[in-house]
């Protein structure tokens, strides 16, 4: 159960650390073609 609870809470921040890595370059790619 609480092995179950940390793997997904680290899922979590991994899937979240990665969407605001490819924002963040996404956002830094339009600004250069700006």
């Amino acid at each position: 159960m609480t092995n179950n609870y940390k793997l997904a809470t680290t899922l979590t921040f991994i899937t979240i650390m990665i969407l605001s890595i490819a924002s963040y370059s996404t956002r830094t790619v339009v600004l250069d073609l700006l």
